[in-house]
């Protein structure tokens, strides 16, 4: 299992709290719950953590546990809210020494892939836990990992959300891996198949609503100004996310109520750029997703799409 803060740079960079322990914190916060879920080899580093378990169930109830335990310290107002990753792959170590990490540097690739609240886990996880379990799961499709073949990837949730219409664990295994030869085998009438469909259809066109969002000054730290720069990406933003269905920018908070706030900042340094970006919610506190991007000062159209890219996929999924 591998663990990482969410939009740890941009907590670091924050002014509210400049004296701040994030890692000892994070640390403080997580190493009990690992410990109490049966985790060994327990390693921090930075803002990720890595530990070992002996089986599936132990891990994913662990990465629930430091789910909970993050909430509880988010509610307490005690510092900056802090949100993880976290990802879970089921695997034996190889004999040589290249092989022996496998499992975790998997893991490591699907925390990257995961977000707030949910476990991102390979097939090879589904398949050794309980099937009566009450854990919820949707298909995220298939990824390259570093493994011999291409690996099923999901989403684990510890309540149903809203948009899992219909969900058995044991179920949403055997659709994925067998869909042909269900196919095959279950005669399901035309017009069932479109009722099936249609009533999905209706259920979450009926749960969908416009979220409002507030994009933030992008914070500059850099030397100098960089005025245009940081202006370009600003009305990216804005006119970028305004053609997103469901999504309707903002521009006066005070008299708008706002559900998400989009956070960023921006650093040149000897012709590299990086640039941050996380969404808020629940007053300004709990970050939902989080992420930098980086590269060359000439690249920085291509940059700044890419990010706009990773920002809307996201607001999709929550």
């Amino acid at each position: 299992m591998v663990a990482d803060i969410i939009g740890s740079s941009l907590i670091l960079q924050q002014d509210r709290c400049p004296d701040f322990d994030l890692y000892g914190t994070f640390q403080s916060i997580l190493l009990p719950v690992i410990e109490r879920g049966g985790g060994v080899d327990i390693e921090f580093t930075g803002d990720d953590v890595t530990a070992i378990f002996w089986d599936c169930q132990s891990a994913v109830n662990t990465g629930f546990a430091i789910h909970k335990a993050l909430n509880n310290w988010n509610s307490s107002l005690k510092g900056p809210a802090l949100t993880v990753r976290v990802g879970i792959h089921a695997g034996k170590a190889g004999d040589d020494a290249t092989q022996q990490n496998l499992p975790l540097v998997v893991a490591s690739r699907l925390q990257s892939l995961g977000r707030s609240e949910v476990l991102c886990v390979t097939a090879s996880v589904i398949d050794e836990i309980d099937p009566v379990s009450s854990v919820h799961v949707r298909y995220s499709g298939e990824y390259s990992l570093g493994l011999a073949s291409i690996t099923q990837v999901f989403y684990l949730f510890d309540e149903k959300p809203k948009f899992l219409v219909s969900q058995r664990l044991l179920f949403e295994r055997l659709r994925t891996q067998y869909a042909e030869t269900v196919k095959r085998t279950i005669a399901v009438p035309a017009f069932l198949i479109f009722l099936l469909v249609a009533a999905t259809f209706f259920v979450r066109s009926a749960e969908t609503r416009i979220k409002n969002i507030e994009i933030a000054e992008v914070k500059n730290f850099s030397a100098e100004m960089h005025e245009i720069e940081i202006s370009s990406i600003r009305t990216l933003f804005r006119t970028s996310l305004a053609a997103v269905p469901g999504i309707n920018v903002i521009t006066d908070s005070a008299t708008s109520k706002t559900d998400l706030k989009l956070v960023s900042s921006f650093q040149l340094v000897a012709g590299n750029v990086r640039i941050t970006w996380g969404v808020l919610q629940q007053d300004d506190r709990i970050q939902t997703k989080g992420g930098d991007i980086t590269g060359k000062v000439e690249n920085l159209a291509k940059l700044q799409r890419q990010l706009v890219q990773n920002i809307i996929s996201h607001l999709g999924e929550s």
